[in-house]
């Protein structure tokens, strides 16, 4: 079942989270990334959220599973492909031009087939385009879909979330042993656990659909006003928490599940309204960043690598902000030029 239609304020945050993520990638700012730690779990969360609300699979069988994966699949692989080649014909160019050779040959093959994130060590998930483990993840989510919110279906939605809090328990618990960068993968990278952010956004939509409409139709000016005031609080001392290690950042996520949950209602019960932090999000500029959000977030590593090593050859020193402007211009233009381009194709194949 279909049920069509995007949100524009989960699509504007989207793109403005997505802008965090490139600009801490830019900066290595502990501030962003500790938004960068949340927004990786608003997007699991808000990608399994607007699946229920597209696809409920009540019926299923092989055609439909592979209809559903191929599209996908044709959404995200053919970017990941082209980003892996320009980071061959970068190794290529220098091996030939520079006489450098690269030791990143050997990280093709996990990244082509999108295993990466299974494999906890950094060296593996974070080499080439590092921040494809995302993809990796999310597509293990994506084959889990069907499945997953079938299941789901037949529970109760009080029966949902007591899943989801064993599950998330669980996850946790296997965590406390760890220590270092095997820790950081478990609670950041470990594909189940991720599949424990993208269910929450699955049962989200559930109590969304049972509950979200009655509840906006009786919300005031006055209360939503001191809901969104509350909810940027908590967010506002979760953030100041990590910030002074009073909560360490790789131990937070059922504050970051709670908040991302709260966050992703409260968007989606002000997307028809008319109150200010609407009509903020619905502007146009933040709308396209949410629909070439992915683009960007895929392109960043190898545009601002091959950046600095133009820059390198040329003798030009890095100097900001004007180096930031014209990293976020190339970006977005490469990201748009993408976007349009694929979405052409996408519509000749379906005539």
């Amino acid at each position: 079942m279909n049920h069509g239609g995007n949100i524009l304020t989960l699509n504007a945050m989207r793109g403005l989270l997505a802008v965090v993520v490139v600009l801490f990638h830019y900066t290595n700012n502990y501030v962003l990334a500790i938004i960068t730690s949340f927004a990786m779990s608003f997007f699991f969360m808000l990608s399994g959220f607007l699946l229920a609300r597209k696809y409920d699979f009540v019926e299923l069988d092989c055609r439909t599973y592979k209809c559903f994966l191929g599209r996908r699949l044709w959404r995200v692989y053919p970017l990941h492909i082209a980003v892996l080649l320009a980071f061959a014909l970068k190794f290529g160019a220098e091996y030939v031009f520079m006489g450098k050779s690269s030791d990143q040959w050997g990280y093709f093959l996990p990244q082509a087939l999108l295993v990466q994130s299974w494999m906890p060590f950094g060296q593996v998930y974070l080499k080439l385009n590092g921040v494809s483990w995302f993809l990796s993840t999310i597509v293990f989510c994506y084959a889990c879909y069907p499945l997953v919110v079938r299941w789901l279906h037949r529970l109760s939605i009080p029966a949902q979330v007591v899943v989801l809090a064993v599950a998330l328990g669980a996850m946790m618990l296997a965590a406390v042993p760890l220590t270092g960068t095997t820790k950081r993968w478990m609670v950041y990278i470990c594909p189940l656990m991720r599949l424990v952010d993208f269910a929450t956004g699955i049962v989200l939509f559930h109590v969304w659909r049972r509950y979200g409409s009655p509840l906006a139709q009786r919300w005031g000016v006055l209360r939503e006003t001191m809901i969104e005031v509350a909810l940027l609080i908590a967010i506002g001392v979760f953030f100041v928490l990590q910030y002074t290690d009073c909560l360490d950042r790789f131990n937070s996520e059922p504050f970051t599940l709670v908040l991302n949950a709260a966050l992703i209602m409260l968007l989606t019960v002000k997307d028809g309204g008319d109150g200010l932090f609407a009509r903020v999000l619905r502007w146009r500029v933040f709308g396209w960043l949410g629909r070439i959000s992915f683009e960007m977030y895929m392109l960043q590593l190898i545009v601002l690598i091959v950046m600095i090593n133009v820059a390198e050859l040329a003798g030009i020193e890095r100097a900001e902000p004007l180096s930031l402007a014209i990293y976020l211009a190339v970006l977005l233009c490469l990201s748009w030029l993408w976007h349009k381009g694929q979405a052409k194709v996408a519509e000749r194949r379906r005539q």
